[in-house]
């Protein structure tokens, strides 16, 4: 007898590569543009994770996610590897590759990030003294990723140039992030201003990341 199929889990779903499975190993500019579609899902994870912290089951949402992502990004990067050894690779193939080596880097540093600041937003949201915090944060970061992938599928200007003024240093999200700290932490216990700062760190780190990944598309978009 036929055994009944299992669902698809979550980290089967976004682990999985869905466009290298038909990379074109002899043209490097296929397998670019196939390695660009799997980034955009890295940025569809990250988005995810983000949105973890509203989930009823949030470290197991988050958990999972974190999972598919290194499992996708573990593929990508053996890709990007396995386009380096290209024999028709030129000199604007390895520009563009060195843009998408930027991007894929950065991307798994803000997962890294995101990692450390969704563990820091949950403290700080199950904490009795109810921070607004976590919600300020979620909120503004939820819209620069948001615009981030904006940049990833389309690549057009005024979404980049959108992202660039978002993620600058003297940014109105930064100053957001900062002024919500300030609001925060005079009505926090000394244990949890230890996190809310932690917080902010990751929120700042992840903004400035996000900007880089903006930079390496502003560059692909001219290769």
């Amino acid at each position: 007898a036929l055994r009944p199929l299992s669902p698809v889990s979550a980290i089967e779903q976004g682990s999985k590569p869905r466009y290298l499975t038909c990379w074109l190993h002899t043209d490097p500019g296929g397998a670019l543009r196939l390695i660009e579609l799997e980034q955009k899902r890295l940025i569809s994870l990250l988005i995810r994770g983000l949105d973890t912290v509203r989930h009823d089951k949030p470290e197991r949402a988050m958990a999972e996610t974190q999972e598919a992502f290194r499992f996708l990004a573990a593929a990508i990067t053996a890709a990007i590897d396995e386009t380096t050894k290209l024999s028709a690779l030129n000199a604007e193939y390895y520009d563009a590759l060195e843009k998408i080596l930027s991007i894929q880097n950065n991307l798994e540093a803000a997962s890294g990030t995101l990692s450390g600041l969704v563990e820091e937003l949950l403290v700080l949201r199950q904490a009795a003294s109810g921070s607004s915090f976590p919600t300020t944060a979620t909120e503004g970061l939820d819209v620069i990723l948001s615009v981030l992938a904006d940049v990833a599928r389309n690549r057009e200007d005024d979404d980049i140039e959108l992202l660039a003024r978002m993620t600058d240093t003297k940014a109105d999200s930064t100053r957001t992030v900062r002024a919500a700290y300030f609001s925060n932490e005079d009505a926090l216990p000394a244990a949890e201003r230890i996190h809310l700062l932690a917080a902010v760190n990751y929120c700042e780190r992840l903004i400035w990341l996000s900007g880089e990944v903006c930079d390496a598309y502003r560059g692909l978009k001219h290769v």
